[in-house]
């Protein structure tokens, strides 16, 4: 495997601890947008995760791609994180 597939990987691991913490689900991203658990995740949920993201990696929120429902996956936002780092 190569390096930054293991930190993506790694990432991963640590952004589902964060939407476990943070929304109460750590498979939140996969809800269908319909579900009436979107609005935890809309609101509080999201703000929370975002700032833990902030906190922990050391990256801008700011930036547009930050954008949950955009990058879809843990692992499109791991590689996001990853591209931000390098």
């Amino acid at each position: 495997m190569s390096e930054s597939h293991n930190q993506e990987n790694e990432l991963c691991d640590k952004l589902r601890v964060y939407l476990e913490k943070f929304v109460g689900d750590p498979d939140c991203l996969y809800w269908p947008f319909d579900s009436p658990l979107k609005d935890k995740l809309d609101s509080m949920g999201l703000f929370m995760f975002l700032l833990g993201l902030e906190d922990e990696f050391a990256v801008s929120i700011a930036d547009e791609s930050f954008n949950l429902y955009e990058m879809g996956t843990l692992r499109g936002i791991a590689r996001v994180i990853n591209s931000v780092r390098a």
